[in-house]
């Protein structure tokens, strides 16, 4: 298990914080925190936890089920239709999947 490169980025944010987030403002709590981990690279079929994508990505998955959807976004979780490169993260409570065009859509900014 590895700790982040950059501690000064996560050491801030603990348990029962809360945020509002967007335009909206949406209201956001930490109800949990996991250990900072390393990513593997695969290649497969992977099974995602909850993720929020544009609304044409549901084709991707042989199967999903939806949380919520919005004109804007879908947020669901599922088993890609077909192999795929992902990279997963191994927490105590089970992996973690981001298949790579969830990754290509997700912004990224150098901190």
């Amino acid at each position: 298990m590895k700790t982040a490169p950059r501690h000064e980025l996560v050491e801030a944010y603990s348990e029962g914080q809360t945020f509002l987030l967007g335009k909206k403002r949406t209201m956001v709590q930490i109800v949990d925190l996991s250990p900072v981990v390393e990513g593997a690279w695969k290649q497969g079929v992977c099974t995602t936890w909850w993720l929020e994508c544009p609304p044409d990505y549901g084709v991707r998955f042989r199967s999903f089920e939806v949380l919520a959807a919005t004109m804007r976004y879908i947020i669901l979780h599922g088993t890609t239709r077909e192999e795929v490169e992902f990279v997963e993260f191994s927490f105590l409570k089970g992996d973690l999947c981001l298949p790579d065009f969830y990754i290509a859509q997700v912004p990224i900014t150098d901190l």
